[in-house]
């Protein structure tokens, strides 16, 4: 028994790694184009794709195929362009993707301003670094959590005096940054049950779903409100604690609201990810099956379940 005893530890520890180690492999991460005007090439803003799949992949993420994601757009153009938190976590659901990056770069060069070319690749297939001259460049990356419905890093960094590859690799590492902090974010849930039910719920001015609702949330601060047709919109700032359930039961009032409450961009409710599983009943069973993150987890309280904070409004 004294033998087996750290031969059963060596084997649980492999297990718990190799299960980490699958859990990563399984998580798919959804590029957007890089978004960037002249006088950034078109064989830039593909290097700059590229690096930041490559990073994706060399921490053991799964990437959008790029084909699977232009037919997502030929269906709905309209996610070509919006960037609102509610078309960013559309472009996730229907790729199946747990993140969705989002990049922005800016150059001011001296000199001559490089011609629009096409991406030349390797013999590996792997798009090259064109040849450009140096500049000033400004690289912004969002990292948004479509299973919480927001954004979960933004970062920004400035490379000056820098060619296309040094901007490519700065880009690289602001990625490398930005999963870093997403993953040091603490967490908590939020769940809301409404009389009458099936009232919007926005957080953070974002359509996350309808009422009853339960879903993964960063902890701390956000701003809530409820509309329903035929109610009052019911707004409130709330404050969800780490680790922890905040739970909200909230009664509706009959009337109208005496102003238009602001929220994010229209979208059709049949287009919304989550209207599909209320009409069958199981909106609140879906949205509380969302992981915290890839590389945190909320922590279990003594009986392994979330610890509740319960409020009546």
């Amino acid at each position: 028994m004294r033998g087996f005893a750290p031969l059963l530890s060596w084997t649980c520890g492999l297990a718990l790694h190799g299960s980490i180690a699958s859990l990563r492999a399984e998580t798919t991460v959804t590029v957007l184009d890089t978004e960037a005007a002249a006088p950034v090439t078109t064989a830039e803003r593909a290097f700059f794709d590229g690096e930041l799949a490559a990073t994706l992949r060399s921490q053991q993420l799964t990437v959008t195929a790029k084909s699977d994601r232009d037919l997502i757009f030929a269906e709905e153009k309209r996610l070509q362009t919006c960037t609102t938190a509610v078309c960013i976590e559309r472009i996730g659901r229907l790729l199946g993707s747990r993140f969705v990056v989002r990049a922005e770069a800016a150059v001011s060069r001296s000199g001559t301003t490089p011609t629009e070319d096409e991406p030349k690749k390797d013999k590996a297939g792997k798009v090259v670094a064109p040849k450009t001259t140096p500049g000033s460049w400004t690289l912004k990356l969002v990292l948004f959590h479509v299973d919480i419905g927001a954004s979960g890093a933004q970062v920004q960094t400035d490379c000056p005096r820098c060619d296309t590859a040094q901007a490519g690799q700065a880009l690289s590492e602001l990625l490398q940054k930005a999963l870093f902090e997403e993953a040091a974010r603490p967490r908590g849930s939020l769940g809301i049950a409404s009389k009458p039910p099936g009232a919007l719920v926005f957080v953070d001015g974002t359509d996350l779903g309808v009422t009853p609702f339960k879903r993964s949330t960063y902890s701390g601060k956000h701003r809530l409100v409820l509309r329903s047709a035929g109610f009052r919109s019911v707004e409130r700032d709330i404050e969800v604690p780490e680790s922890q359930r905040l739970q909200l039961d909230i009664a509706l009032v009959e009337g109208s609201d005496p102003a238009e409450v602001p929220t994010e961009a229209k979208t059709p409710v049949y287009k919304k990810w989550w209207f599909w599983v209320a009409v069958g009943g199981a909106a609140a069973a879906v949205a509380g099956a969302t992981t915290a993150g890839v590389l945190a987890s909320s922590a279990p309280t003594v009986n392994g379940s979330p610890a509740t904070n319960h409020f009546v409004f």
